[in-house]
């Protein structure tokens, strides 16, 4: 049983959602001359990509299906290495749409690039008559170089900016529809299932197994040991008995944040000491590990690590 599901409920905080209800008596126009179409792109799903991968696609939609409609697609920030069509055409009928977007095989595996796409406001804009059509929207973005590459800081954390832009006001019934504007993430790997490894914890006291993925490309494994989607990466050596952990590059690496919330100290991280011992006869690793949060250490033991080559966890 994985940790995610034991601790899940003490790391649900308390959230309020306010809703304004519109009467009847409420006026508006639609902001531009095709109407209150509202197309948007379906998602802002990640794309990952396998090494050989030469193109994939974004599903986009439409509230209105009467017609035939060529949309224009607008590029606000777009690699080099993808092509993006410049317009997408609904037959008479139709409310899905997909976009292919190709993907240049200069594209480098492991690279994360951003790609940011809009449609003109007049296909998705429903706008009130006592206020502007348009307003400044502040977002925080990934920072990404002139080739669309993710920059990162030492650390390897990914860099970000404040993106300040010009945007259609949308009714609040048609933003749960989709998205006016998209960013996603993009890119190649060649991890794939590998089998699975069970874990244990000294600090929590409990062992759960989860799933290994192993690229060939980096020769590294990859497991998001204690919560889905905080990895782990580390090198392991079967024949030599070593498990060295890393970052995503396969340079080692030492803390690790792992997705869990202290109720009073917040963020907490693992340190691996290094000096690991191998029990051929149980056929365990036992990992010296500190569990940590910016106010110090919760001491230092041995959690416990046994790979299952070809051995599956439930998901």
């Amino acid at each position: 049983m994985k940790l995610n599901k034991i601790f899940l409920m003490s790391l649900i905080a308390a959230t309020g959602l306010a809703f304004t209800a519109c009467s009847e008596d409420d006026e508006y126009t639609v902001g531009g001359g095709v109407g209150n179409i509202n197309v948007t792109f379906a998602d802002e799903e990640n794309k990952t990509l396998a090494l050989e991968d030469t193109e994939f696609t974004i599903k986009v939609q439409r509230a209105d299906n009467k017609g035939e409609l060529t949309v224009p697609i607008i590029v606000l920030h777009k690699p080099e290495v993808f092509t993006v069509p410049e317009s997408v055409t609904f037959a008479d009928g139709e409310d899905t749409k997909e976009i292919t977007i190709a993907v240049s095989e200069k594209t480098e595996a492991f690279v994360d690039y951003i790609l940011m796409l809009t449609f003109p406001k007049e296909y998705c804009a429903v706008t009130y008559k006592d206020i502007d059509a348009t307003y400044l929207d502040t977002t925080i973005v990934d920072r990404v170089d002139e080739e669309g590459i993710v920059v990162k800081d030492e650390e390897g954390n990914v860099m970000r900016d404040t993106l300040i832009q010009e945007v259609p006001f949308i009714d609040p019934a048609s933003t749960a529809y989709g998205y006016s504007t998209m960013q996603i993430t993009v890119h190649k790997e060649d991890y794939k299932p590998w089998g699975s490894l069970t874990y244990f914890s000294w600090l929590f006291e409990d062992a759960w197994d989860s799933n290994v993925y192993y690229s060939e490309y980096l020769d590294l494994y990859r497991c998001d040991i204690f919560f889905d989607g905080y990895s782990y990466w580390f090198k392991y050596d079967a024949e030599n008995h070593t498990i060295a952990f890393t970052d995503g590059a396969g340079v080692e690496k030492t803390d690790t944040y792992f997705g869990y919330v202290h109720s009073t100290y917040g963020d907490m991280f693992t340190r691996w000491l290094k000096e690991n011992q191998y029990n051929e006869e149980e056929d365990v690793y036992y990992i010296p590990m500190a569990y940590r949060v910016s106010a110090g250490s919760f001491g230092d033991d041995y959690d416990a690590i046994q790979m299952h080559e070809g051995v599956f966890a439930e998901e």
